[in-house]
């Protein structure tokens, strides 16, 4: 037992609890947009929403990869199925050097951690923060997401294609706008 992945005890590993709650989250997410969704038990979760934004195709690493092979042999056939559909691999932990199989380094996924107390400063007036529970207010998140980051290749934006109806259902998942 390494301490990762999704047989150890949830609470014991703050990394692996990252981890663990990324992956059931994003199958979740993709789930109940009928995406296709895949799982390799302590190995991989894999997400493929066809969009041409990587963000939302990924392949979330679920331990430290021991062996490239083991890994690849998942991950490449599940994104190989038609057209060529970008997708990011994300690992918590270091990966060794996969540029020469035709990945390229990206990032790395963010664990963010607020600690329990403190006080938040009081919001601006001109502030309204409101919940993505319709078809205006998804509309109004996407325009944020594909403008204001930007992701040019969902652009020029005409319809919601991300935070779809059925992912307002999604468990796990509250947008905010």
């Amino acid at each position: 037992e390494s301490g990762y992945g999704p047989s150890s005890r949830a609470g014991d590993n703050l990394l692996n609890d990252f981890v663990q709650e990324s992956a059931g989250s994003y199958a979740a997410f993709g789930a109940a947009r009928g995406d296709r969704v895949a799982r390799v038990d302590g190995v991989v979760t894999l997400i493929d929403a066809g969009s041409p934004l990587p963000f939302i195709n990924r392949a979330v690493v679920e331990q430290p990869i021991d062996d490239t092979r083991t890994l690849l042999d998942h991950v490449r056939p599940f994104y190989d199925t038609g057209p060529s559909t970008p997708f990011l691999v994300d690992s918590a932990w270091p990966t060794p050097d996969l540029g020469p199989i035709g990945f390229v380094a990206m990032g790395h996924p963010p664990l963010m951690l607020r600690p329990a107390g403190g006080t938040f400063p009081p919001a601006p007036d001109e502030l309204r923060i409101v919940r993505v529970d319709d078809d205006r207010t998804a509309f109004d998140f996407e325009h944020a997401l594909i403008y204001g980051y930007p992701a040019p290749q969902l652009q020029p934006m005409r319809e919601v294609t991300i935070v779809t109806p059925a992912a307002l259902d999604a468990a796990g998942w509250t947008h905010f706008v």
